[in-house]
């Protein structure tokens, strides 16, 4: 393959020529008028924006995903690495697809980063020259500054920043601003905001953040699309002790499973004046039986949304709010009313479809809270 083929991918885009005859100059008019509003009518414009990974991609991926978009679905794509902007031109179903096939390949990227960068259990941080907070590195910038740091390399440097690793301070543009590297406990995951959280359990996640798209697909794909009229908000919730408890509990059941499934991620509808306990406690046993005892006394999980809607009692804002937990659902067995744990040799109790029954205290684990209307 010639350079020419590798970078010329417009070239699958045809110039058509329309030609119309007629006695009537406004006929003509009218005629070009009507083609073109056609033509816009069709044709979309989409912006996904903030994307602050876009500098980490690498020449093979843009090469892909520019192929994807031109080449597979005849959509026109434009980058702006440096702003983190991805503007995509075509019919609105190809559009979909091209934003789509963009948050896989991210997705991927940021999946094996992650990988790499718990294993070093660092993060890396810069003092925003305004608020005066520290503020985390991307996930994959995060890999390739230790990465640098371990080599003892004086400074580290891509499009955008240069950091001087023995005065710690980043520079950028015309100005220059402080780093920092901390160690992290690796059990906790890498995307936890472990900067000014000054105690703090509930993240705020941007809505233009992969990790916000791929939380509110998963509420959509569970029954949800169409049925609510606002997101308000989506926090991760990050709760360290709850989570390394959940987190030995699951590497028990996955030497017990030996790579059968033993792990659901769970909706869990409640109240507004619940949030906060669930949070700070987790799905203890205080809560057996809220959500119903059909299917035995313990805390109640669904893998439909829709059903556990009818738990998430909307408060005098018309707020409603449900969590996307992680739970250990093992082997399962059909529950009933009078179970207070399920019976011998199973983990859970189930209604032998969408609803599973925990009974231990460290069995589930509040990964995300979904406010809505």
């Amino acid at each position: 393959m010639t350079p020419r083929d590798t970078t010329n991918y417009f070239k699958k885009f045809a110039k058509i020529t329309l030609k119309s005859s007629s006695s009537n100059q406004s006929d003509l008019k009218k005629c070009r008028s009507e083609m073109e509003r056609v033509c816009e009518r069709t044709l979309i414009n989409s912006v996904i924006e903030n994307i602050s990974e876009l500098c980490e991609w690498t020449q093979s991926t843009i090469q892909d995903y520019f192929k994807f978009c031109v080449w597979e679905k005849q959509v026109l794509p434009k980058m702006d690495i440096t702003k983190g902007i991805v503007e995509l031109k075509g019919t609105a179903a190809d559009v979909e697809e091209c934003k789509t096939y963009f948050h896989k390949l991210n997705s991927n990227l940021l999946n094996q980063a992650r990988k790499i960068a718990s294993a070093q259990g660092v993060v890396w941080s810069y003092l925003h020259p305004e608020t005066k907070q520290w503020i985390q590195y991307p996930i994959i910038l995060n890999v390739e500054i230790e990465d640098a740091y371990q080599k003892r390399l004086q400074e580290f440097y891509n499009l955008l920043i240069n950091i001087n690793f023995e005065k710690m301070i980043e520079i950028q543009r015309n100005r220059s601003t402080q780093v920092r590297r901390r160690e992290i406990n690796p059990a906790v995951p890498i995307t936890w905001d472990m900067e000014n959280d000054n105690g703090r359990k509930r993240i705020p996640l941007k809505f233009t953040s992969i990790e916000y798209v791929q939380v509110l697909k998963q509420f959509d794909d569970a029954n949800m699309k169409g049925k609510y009229t606002e997101i308000r908000k989506i926090e991760r919730i990050q709760n360290e002790r709850w989570f390394l408890q959940y987190s030995a509990h699951r590497d028990a059941f996955k030497q017990r499973f030996n790579g059968s499934p033993y792990e659901e991620s769970l909706f869990h509808g409640c109240t507004d004046v619940t949030v906060d306990s669930i949070i700070n406690e987790n799905f203890n046993r205080a809560y057996a039986g809220v959500n119903g005892i059909v299917y035995g006394k313990g805390s109640y999980f669904s893998a439909s949304a829709e059903y556990s809607h009818t738990y998430a009692k909307s408060n005098s804002f018309g707020e409603r709010h449900m969590f996307l937990a992680k739970v250990l659902i093992g082997k399962s067995t059909i529950g009933n009313p009078s179970m207070k744990v399920p019976p011998a040799g199973y983990d859970s109790t189930t209604d032998g479809k969408n609803i599973f029954v925990t009974y231990h205290d460290a069995q589930a684990y509040a990964e995300y809270l979904i406010v809505y209307k």
